[in-house]
């Protein structure tokens, strides 16, 4: 199976392309367009682990692959904020790459990275396969750009049910290569463990999903199993986890210490969404258990954080 990569710099990218270079008949190929900085990455990363990356503009001319998986997008809260409402031409420009790609390869499939902004919902309650998007159409700002990104996309794709595309909206992902300068609550909490710092966070108690490389992987894995279809699912682990039970968790195993503060803190880019998981299990039908719950893939992470500071 070819497997194509597009947006491989991104941090999911990177963390799955291991897990896709290591499996048996897969043949993986990787499309950017900073490949100095990814061969930098790539040599510290182990230069046998995953292939050397190519331009982004060469993938349509590769022998033809069975598989595009697409991450190109924001990738942090403050680039969502950063790009604003370029994020709709930014998506959509490489959106119709792919599409074009797949009718003239109608036997392609395509895995398009979405997200549970999709659902443009406040999150008062977690989305459901009943869960209605809502954006305010009479008052959208920067936060709503991204949700609607990634709507738009997928109502492209629902919209091509000939094609087959499966559009995968990733909650809240965890992983040992976290950007340790975002201002993700993940970030700013292993930053005060590593430092001895005291950490403030808003006092508002939010329900996050946290998604480990492994149990994506796998759900991508048990969709390209099946047989081709058009369809969106949505990510989850095996339990979601309120912040509060979080860092008392964490207060515990590592000692962190911590102040509730009345502001939010960190960026909001796509708003506070306090119950921001799904309880849709979509996913299920195509064979896809969860290995970890969100609190045990976090302390992972944190472990294996603290273990390279």
């Amino acid at each position: 199976m070819r497997i194509a990569f597009l947006g491989a710099s991104s941090q999911i990218a990177r963390d799955l392309a291991p897990l896709f270079a290591a499996t048996s008949g897969v043949q993986l190929e990787r499309f950017l367009r900073d490949l100095d900085t990814d061969e930098a990455w790539r040599q510290k990363t182990g230069p046998h682990t995953v292939p050397a990356a190519r331009s982004l503009s060469e993938w349509t001319q590769r022998p033809a692959f069975d598989v595009v998986l697409n991450f190109i997008g924001a990738g942090s809260p403050a680039r969502a904020a950063a790009l604003g409402a370029n994020i709709l031409d930014l998506t959509t420009r490489y959106d119709d790459m792919v599409l074009a790609y797949l009718h003239q390869h109608p036997g392609c499939r395509y895995v398009f990275l979405s997200s549970g902004a999709a659902y443009g919902s406040d999150f008062e309650l977690p989305a459901r396969h009943t869960t209605v998007a809502s954006f305010p159409i009479n008052a959208l700002d920067q936060r709503h750009w991204y949700g609607l990104a990634k709507f738009q996309t997928e109502c492209r794709h629902r919209a091509r049910p000939d094609l087959g595309i499966c559009d995968i909206r990733v909650f809240s992902y965890v992983s040992p290569s976290l950007d340790m300068n975002s201002r993700f609550l993940l970030a700013d909490i292993v930053r005060a463990l590593a430092q001895g710092h005291l950490l403030e966070t808003s006092s508002q108690d939010i329900y996050r999903d946290y998604i480990s490389p492994a149990d994506l992987f796998a759900l991508i894995c048990s969709v390209l199993q099946h047989p081709s279809c058009n369809i969106a699912v949505d990510a989850y682990s095996l339990a979601p986890v309120g912040k509060m039970q979080l860092l008392d968790h964490l207060s515990k195993r590592f000692q962190l210490r911590y102040r509730l503060v009345d502001q939010p803190a960190g960026i909001n880019a796509t708003g506070i969404k306090p119950h921001y998981f799904s309880e849709n299990r979509k996913a299920a039908e195509f064979g896809y258990l969860p290995r970890l719950d969100s609190l045990s893939a976090v302390t992972d992470t944190v472990d294996q954080l603290l273990s390279q500071t």
